[in-house]
């Protein structure tokens, strides 16, 4: 089983690490794996420095006078700040005072790389150990069950279920880091709410050397015509009505472009299905339980009776060609366990 963390998480937090994966190994008798991925820990936190008002708009109205000089260690800077606004009995800071979370020099990648990432682990799995190839899964949760539904597009004859929390189907504007515009968020510094805006790191603007390509969208999109190929793989897809982040109608629509290719069992989590124990809100990701998910959607899985094939696309050798308008990525597996992907 690959277990895949939402964004912002990381596969050493406590959950993800220490909790979850024993669980399941011993629950299911399996091996779970969780991938150091291509930019997996850029939003476990975050590193926002003020905006250059800021400390002359806190004198002006606190009376606070901080000294800021050129090298100053901003972290250090803001926790001192923030220090002696607690102590004053300031714990929030209204939108006039902003914090910049800048990290337009990152590469992104957002889904792409890390789902070849898992795919070339698994593929050194295969190698390495004797794994029962009838008994492959993934699960994720928010952005990592976007990257198990990303690797079933990419491997279609490989997984025999993968289980997908809130996953986005796309690249979607209200995404962390995806377009021109920043998103608000509150951070607390030591017992202080600052706003702070995540500036995007991909650009709708042409001439911007960080410009969103069709192809960039095309290959990130599971909807994209041509790109859907039937498979075997049964996805059990879990989502909150009236999600925002990863908007619900465009799973459904994922849903209906799958019917007749492969098994897509998309369940649709409305104030009635809050148990208190699986799923715990209607908001994104529902709070729900990653091993209850799991659980769930396995033993939906197992009374299917499906017949599993232990022929993955490696044994196959696949070669693989997404056309994305001008541009075309190939996707090549070799027995050896190797992947080869190319922007042709």
């Amino acid at each position: 089983i690959f277990t895949i963390c939402g964004y912002g998480q990381s596969p050493i937090q406590e959950y993800w690490k220490d909790k979850l994966p024993p669980y399941l190994a011993d629950t299911h008798n399996c091996v779970v794996v969780a991938v150091n991925y291509f930019g997996c820990t850029a939003k476990a936190a975050i590193n926002p420095r003020p905006f250059p008002d800021f400390f002359a708009k806190l004198k002006e109205q606190y009376g606070l006078e901080i000294e800021a000089p050129p090298g100053t260690d901003v972290s250090r800077l803001l926790a001192e700040t923030c220090t002696a606004l607690a102590a004053a009995g300031i714990t929030e800071l209204d939108e006039n005072y902003m914090l910049l979370d800048d990290n337009a020099d990152e590469y992104p990648s957002f889904g792409f790389l890390p789902a070849l990432d898992h795919l070339q682990v698994l593929g050194e799995v295969l190698k390495t150990h004797a794994i029962n190839k009838k008994r492959l899964y993934v699960l994720g949760t928010s952005y990592g069950g976007y990257i198990g539904l990303l690797m079933g597009k990419l491997a279609p004859n490989t997984f025999r279920m993968i289980v997908d929390n809130s996953g986005f189907t796309k690249i979607t504007g209200s995404v962390y880091g995806i377009n021109d515009m920043s998103r608000p968020a509150r951070l607390n510094v030591l017992g202080v709410s600052i706003q702070v805006l995540e500036k995007g790191m991909w650009s709708t603007d042409p001439e911007s050397p960080h410009f969103l390509n069709s192809h960039h969208a095309m290959i990130r999109d599971l909807a994209t015509p041509g790109h859907m190929q039937a498979s075997n793989t049964h996805y059990y897809c879990y989502h909150p009505i009236g999600d925002t982040v990863a908007p619900t109608e465009e799973k459904i629509q994922f849903q209906n472009l799958a019917d007749g290719l492969m098994t897509v069992s998309l369940t649709l989590i409305d104030e009635a299905a809050l148990d208190g124990r699986i799923f715990k809100t209607l908001d994104h990701g529902m709070n729900a339980s990653m091993r209850g998910l799991f659980d769930m959607a396995y033993g939906a899985y197992m009374e299917s009776t499906p017949a599993p094939d232990a022929t993955t696309d490696f044994d196959l050798e696949s070669s693989l060609r997404f056309d994305c308008g001008e541009k075309a990525y190939s996707v090549a597996y070799s027995a050896g366990g190797d992947i080869t992907a190319r922007l042709i």
